[in-house]
C-alpha cells in the first residue's frame, strides 16, 4: 500500500488530542448521602473499574477514528498492475509515440499517427493528476529528456506529427530505462508503447527482461500494409556530358498483394518535365525502369522522380542531383611529347588540354585539374609523387604513361607509393593485346563485344609487372601472353593507372586504333562527377563535398521551400569539407550550396526507404512473444472510452480511502454506544 499524498499523514498527531484529554479529565464529584456506609465499599470498587474500561474504550475509538480519517485523506492505494509499478514511483510514467512515416497508414479510426495520439492523450486524461511523464518521439530531442505535468504533455501530444526518423524499439527501451534511472534511481516504473509495431524496427533479439520497467504496448494495426514506393535510383554512367544522351535507372517496389498497371512516372529536369512514361508492376516484386533524356544545359543540374501512391507517400519521389562542366580539365605533364594524345585532347570540345614539361611541375595547381597524365615520363621526385597521391585521395585520376628510357628503380618508387606490383624486366617481343576487360566501366559503354576478326593493338616493347605480388589492382589490357598492358586502383576517392608500354609509335600501334578512343576519352571523364547523387536522411549524417575551398559564409538552401540554414562544417583538405547533419531536421529536396549568394555546389536528400516496408507484427504475434520470453509486458488493443475505462478502472478499484472512511465512522458510532451502553 501507498499514498498519493502523503503529506497529509503528519495530521495523525492529532491523536494526542483525546489521549491528553483522558488523561486531564477532571471531574467534579456530587457528594451522595447514604444511611449505611458499609457496603459502599464494594460499590466503589465496582464503579471504578467499569468506569476505566468505558474510559479506554471511548479512548480507543476516538483514536482509531481520528487516524482512520487522516489516512483516508492521505488517500492509500493498492493499485493494479496496469497502471501501477507498485511502489512510491507509480506516479512517474514514460509514454512513446512512434511518428515514423509508417504511421501515416490507414486504421479502422483513420490514420494511424491520429490514433496513437488519440490514444497517448486518452492515457495522460486517465491517469492522476499529480502524475508526471516522459513523453517520447522519434525525435527525441532535448525538450524530451524531462519529466512533466499533465498539461504541458497532453500539449506535447497534440503537437507531434510524422517524422522521417525511425527508431528501434530496443532504442526506446533503453532510452526511457536511462531516464528513469537518472531521476529516481531503483524504481519501477510503468511505460506505454504505442506504435504499429513495424517488423523492420521491432528488434527482438535486442530486449531482455528489465524488472524495473513494466510495459503496455498498444499496437495499432494498418488496414492497409500495401505501398507503391520508389526504392532507389542510379545512372548508368559516372559521367554525364552537355548535349549528349543520358540513361536513369529507377527501381519501384511493390509490397503489396495487388498488381499496379499504367501507372505514370515523372522525371523532372531543372523543374522542367523531361519525360513522362508509364510502368507495370507485379504484386510483392521489384522492378528497374530506365528513363533516357539529353543534357541540354551545363552547370549544377537538379533532379527528381514522382509516382502516385496514397496514403504512405513520402517514398513518392526521390530527388537526385549532378553537375555538367563546359569541359573536362586535363593536366598532361611531358617528359616527350605524344603528339597523338595531344591531338586527341585538343580536337575534342569536351577537353581542356594543359600541357606543361616535368620540368615546370606546379603542384599547386594539380586541384585544378579533373585528371593528370604522366607521358612518357622517366622521373618523379618523391615530393611530387606525394602530391599526386594526395590528390588521388581527393577524388582525382592519375595516368602513369612510361617512358622507353626508364629506369626501373625510378618507375618502382612511384608503384610503391601507390602499394602497386613492381617492375621487372622490359619485354621487346611483339605482341597482340587479345584481352580487354569490357565490363569495365571505361569499355562498358564502348562495345558489346570483341569481334574475333577486329584489329586488335599491338605492342612492340613494354615493361612487365610482377604480377605475383599481391595488390588489389585491377586488370583492364592484357596481352597474348598474359602481360598486362593497363591496370588501375581505386585509392580512397580517386583512381591511378598505370600503363606498361610508353603508347609511342615506336612501342605500340595502341594510338592508332580504335580502343584507345574509348580508353584516353573515359579515363579522365569519368573523374569529372564523383559526388554521390543523393544521400539518405538519418543514415547518412555527415557528407563530405569536394571542390569547395571556402568553408566561411557557406550555407545550403532548399530549393523547393527555400528553407536556409548554416551547418556544421569541417575542412579535410584545400577544396574539401565535411558537412555534418545530425542535429539538422532535414526534409527530403534539392539543396544549393551557396557561398554568400554564389552556387558553388548541389547537394540532395532523400527519406531511408526502410520504413516503406509496411509489414508488422500483429497483436497475436506480440502475445505470443511475450509469453515465450517470459517478459512482464501486456498488451491492450482497447482505444477511447474503453481505455480511458480501463486506466481508471484499475485505480479506482484499488482506491482504499473508502474502507478508512467507512472504518472512521464504525470507530465513532462505536463510541457511541459504549457511551450509551456502558453506565457509570
Amino acid at each position: 500500500m501507498s499514498f498519493l499524498y502523503p503529506s497529509f499523514l503528519w495530521a495523525l498527531l492529532a491523536v494526542a488530542i483525546p489521549i491528553i484529554i483522558h488523561f486531564f479529565n477532571f471531574r467534579t464529584h456530587k457528594t451522595v448521602y447514604f444511611s449505611n456506609v458499609a457496603f459502599l465499599q464494594n460499590i466503589d470498587q465496582e464503579n471504578k473499574s467499569r468506569n476505566r474500561l468505558k474510559d479506554l474504550l471511548i479512548l480507543l475509538f476516538r483514536v482509531l477514528a481520528i487516524a482512520s480519517l487522516v489516512i483516508a485523506f492521505a488517500n492509500p492505494v493498492k493499485q493494479k498492475n496496469f497502471v501501477s509499478a507498485g511502489n512510491d514511483c507509480e506516479n512517474h510514467y514514460g509514454i512513446y509515440v512512434d511518428n515514423s512515416f509508417s504511421m501515416n497508414a490507414s486504421n479502422s479510426q483513420g490514420k494511424s499517427i491520429d490514433l496513437a495520439k488519440s490514444n497517448a492523450s486518452d492515457i495522460i486524461s486517465a491517469l492522476k493528476q499529480n502524475s508526471k511523464y516522459f513523453y517520447l518521439t522519434n525525435e527525441i530531442n532535448p525538450e524530451q529528456l524531462h519529466l512533466y505535468i499533465k498539461d504541458i504533455t497532453l500539449n506535447f501530444v497534440s503537437t507531434t506529427s510524422t517524422s522521417s526518423r525511425a527508431r528501434k524499439l530496443s532504442f526506446v527501451f533503453d532510452k526511457f530505462r536511462n531516464l528513469f534511472n537518472s531521476e529516481e534511481s531503483g524504481c519501477k516504473h510503468k511505460i506505454f508503447i504505442i506504435s504499429d509495431f513495424q517488423k523492420i524496427n521491432f528488434d527482438r533479439e535486442n530486449f531482455s527482461q528489465d524488472s524495473n520497467l513494466n510495459v503496455v504496448l498498444l499496437p495499432i494495426e494498418p488496414i492497409e500494409t500495401s505501398n507503391l514506393y520508389i526504392d532507389s535510383i542510379w545512372f548508368e554512367s559516372p559521367y554525364h556530358l552537355l548535349n549528349s544522351a543520358d540513361s536513369l535507372t529507377v527501381r519501384i517496389s511493390n509490397s503489396a498483394t495487388q498488381a499496379f498497371t499504367n501507372q505514370q512516372i515523372e522525371l523532372y529536369i531543372n523543374d522542367t518535365l523531361k519525360t513522362l512514361s508509364n510502368f507495370n508492376i507485379e504484386a510483392n516484386t521489384s522492378v528497374d525502369f530506365k528513363l533516357k533524356f539529353s543534357n541540354t544545359t551545363k552547370g549544377f543540374i537538379s533532379g527528381r522522380i514522382s509516382i502516385e501512391d496514397y496514403p504512405i507517400d513520402y517514398d513518392n519521389s526521390m530527388f537526385f542531383n549532378y553537375y555538367i562542366a563546359p569541359k573536362v580539365e586535363v593536366l598532361m605533364i611531358s617528359g616527350e611529347t605524344n603528339f597523338y594524345l595531344q591531338k586527341f585532347y585538343n580536337d575534342n570540345q569536351y577537353f581542356n588540354l594543359t600541357e606543361v614539361n616535368i620540368s615546370n611541375i606546379s603542384i599547386s595547381q594539380f586541384g585544378n585539374y579533373q585528371s593528370i597524365i604522366l607521358s612518357s615520363v622517366s622521373k618523379l621526385s618523391s615530393g611530387v609523387i606525394g602530391e599526386l597521391k594526395n590528390y588521388v585521395s581527393s577524388g582525382g585520376i592519375v595516368v602513369l604513361i612510361p617512358s622507353v628510357n626508364s629506369q626501373l628503380a625510378d618507375l618502382n618508387q612511384f608503384m610503391d607509393y601507390f602499394q602497386l606490383p613492381e617492375f621487372t624486366n622490359k619485354n621487346n617481343d611483339k605482341l597482340i593485346v587479345n584481352n580487354i576487360n569490357l565490363r569495365d566501366k571505361i569499355y562498358s559503354d564502348a562495345f558489346e563485344e570483341i569481334n574475333p576478326a577486329s584489329e586488335l593493338p599491338e605492342i612492340y616493347s613494354h615493361f612487365k609487372i610482377n604480377k605475383n605480388i599481391l595488390s588489389d589492382y585491377e586488370s583492364i589490357l592484357i596481352a597474348e601472353n598474359d602481360d598486362r598492358i593497363l591496370i588501375y586502383k581505386e585509392i580512397e576517392e580517386g583512381f591511378v593507372y598505370v600503363f606498361t608500354s610508353d603508347m609511342l609509335q615506336g612501342s605500340t600501334n595502341f594510338m592508332t586504333n580504335p580502343v584507345s578512343i574509348p580508353t584516353f576519352y573515359n579515363i579522365p571523364v569519368f573523374a569529372k562527377n564523383r559526388n554521390k547523387i543523393y544521400y539518405v536522411i538519418g543514415s547518412e549524417n555527415t557528407v563530405e563535398l569536394k571542390n569547395i575551398k571556402n568553408q566561411e559564409g557557406l550555407k545550403l538552401k532548399n530549393i523547393e521551400t527555400g528553407f536556409e540554414f548554416i551547418p556544421v562544417m569541417s575542412k579535410i583538405s584545400q577544396n574539401k569539407i565535411k558537412i555534418n547533419f545530425e542535429n539538422v531536421e532535414l526534409i527530403a529536396g534539392n539543396y544549393i550550396i551557396l557561398d554568400v549568394d554564389n552556387q558553388v555546389g548541389l547537394i540532395s536528400f532523400n527519406y531511408d526507404r526502410k520504413e516503406s516496408d509496411l509489414s508488422h507484427y500483429t497483436t497475436e504475434e506480440l502475445q505470443e512473444y511475450i509469453d515465450n520470453n517470459g517478459l512482464n509486458w501486456e498488451i491492450t488493443t482497447k482505444t477511447g472510452d474503453f481505455l480511458q475505462n480501463e486506466i481508471i478502472s484499475g485505480q479506482k478499484s484499488n482506491s482504499l480511502w473508502k474502507i478508512f472512511v467507512i472504518l472512521a465512522l464504525i470507530f465513532l458510532l462505536a463510541e457511541i454506544l459504549t457511551i450509551r451502553l456502558i453506565k457509570s
